[in-house]
């Protein structure tokens, strides 16, 4: 599988090697950041990544405190073959945004800010439940 660890390594990765490595590496299946480039990583770099790798199968995003809007994060409701995301130390992603996402991707395995499953939003369970989609 096509996949990449910058846990250690990749000096001086940021946000504009992150849209090379997605207009590169549309293959890329893994994908796994530390809070070692919490300052250089940014919507931007992560966004480039979910939006041009539609292979992604796994993303690992630990302490990027630079990432401040779920925006960056709409592309994961478009990841089909999305199984794994991991969000711990990302605490500028609102929590009611995780839970919208486990509720459009029920085969997703979330885990949010403390490393915790995050579970479908209660709102969104309801809509399903009531029929009421259609406005």
């Amino acid at each position: 599988s096509s996949g990449i660890n910058a846990e250690y390594g990749c000096l001086g990765l940021d946000a504009r090697g992150l849209v090379c490595l997605s207009e590169r590496s549309p293959q890329l299946q893994h994908l796994e950041l530390s809070q070692s480039y919490s300052h250089t990583l940014t919507d931007v770099g992560i966004a480039a990544i979910l939006s041009g790798c539609p292979l992604l199968s796994s993303l690992k995003l630990k302490g990027l405190k630079r990432i401040h809007s779920f925006v960056t994060l709409l592309p994961v409701l478009h990841c089909p073959r999305l199984r794994y995301l991991y969000l711990g130390g990302c605490h500028n992603v609102p929590n009611y945004f995780l839970e919208v996402v486990a509720a459009y991707h029920p085969h997703l395995t979330l885990l949010g800010h403390y490393a915790v499953r995050v579970e479908p939003a209660a709102f969104m369970l309801r809509r399903e439940q009531d029929g009421s989609d259609s406005e």
